[in-house]
């Protein structure tokens, strides 16, 4: 990931939000990724983590 900015994070997440794919939690100041129930306080680690999970299902799962 290092060629994977906060910047770049910012903008994957702000897409997976609109398309409902992640849920911001305001008052506990976390984002939850709807597909695997996995929560986040971090924009990058969120990023990395759908990037890998997107990359596994890619590789065998139906999407």
């Amino acid at each position: 990931m290092d060629d994977f900015t906060e910047s770049d994070a910012r903008e994957l997440i702000a897409d997976l939000l609109e398309d409902d794919v992640v849920v911001a939690v305001p008052t506990n100041r976390v984002f939850v990724h709807e597909p695997t129930d996995a929560i986040f306080e971090d924009v990058v680690q969120l990023a990395a983590y759908h990037r890998g999970w997107r990359a596994g299902r890619d590789d065998g799962g139906a999407t």
